[in-house]
């Protein structure tokens, strides 16, 4: 059974994946029956009423606190608990091998990482190996991005036009290190809540 986000209106975001037989202006539309809508943006026109767009279908209007069914992102559906690997190199996101009770840190090695396997041997499909990878580089770039934010906010209050000392406090290894494994560790716990809120999608067994 297919697992899905139901969300009203006001909540979705951009690059939501809609389940368009759950839009009550659409879901008689032959593209309802044949494709999920993906939102490019949302707009909230009033208190009352929320504009969604859509790739290749004109914006559609809701009332805020309409349900809608959202596809659950492939890492919300990952076989595994995730787990931060605080390892020697890098700190990572992986997942916890239940047979063996071993923190995987990568899905293409053994338990004992001495051994070249399928990720298939950890019952992962090539979408879930994908989904973890993305996840790690967009929480590393969310840290690089958040180091730079901090420094250039602090050389906007101190008035300076260069940022020549940033690196000596913010390139270290070290501080680097505690940043991300932070972002990690927040991201997994907020995976884990939000899976509380899948729920299976009764309109599986229909017309797709």
């Amino acid at each position: 059974m297919t697992k899905v986000f139901k969300k009203q209106a006001r909540h979705l975001m951009q690059d939501d994946l809609v389940d368009l037989r759950s839009c009550p202006s659409l879901r008689a539309e032959p593209i309802a029956q044949n494709m999920y809508g993906h939102v490019t943006h949302v707009r909230h026109e009033s208190t009352a009423l929320v504009v969604v767009g859509y790739e290749g279908i004109d914006h559609v209007g809701y009332a805020r606190d309409q349900v809608i069914t959202v596809i659950a992102p492939q890492i919300y559906l990952f076989p595994h608990k995730l787990t931060v690997i605080e390892a020697e190199e890098t700190p990572v996101i992986g997942f916890v091998d239940e047979s063996s009770g071993v923190a995987i840190e990568d899905p293409s090695r053994s338990t004992c990482s001495r051994f070249e396997v399928e990720p298939q041997a950890y019952g992962l499909t090539p979408d879930d190996v994908q989904a973890l990878k993305q996840l790690n580089e967009a929480v590393r770039q969310s840290c690089e991005d958040a180091l730079d934010a901090m420094s250039l906010a602090i050389q906007n209050h101190l008035q300076v036009h260069h940022g020549d000392f940033a690196g000596m406090y913010f390139s270290g290894e070290c501080e680097r290190r505690g940043v991300l494994v932070a972002a990690l560790r927040y991201a997994v716990a907020q995976i884990e809540d939000a899976k509380r809120d899948l729920v299976d999608d009764e309109a599986e067994g229909d017309a797709r």
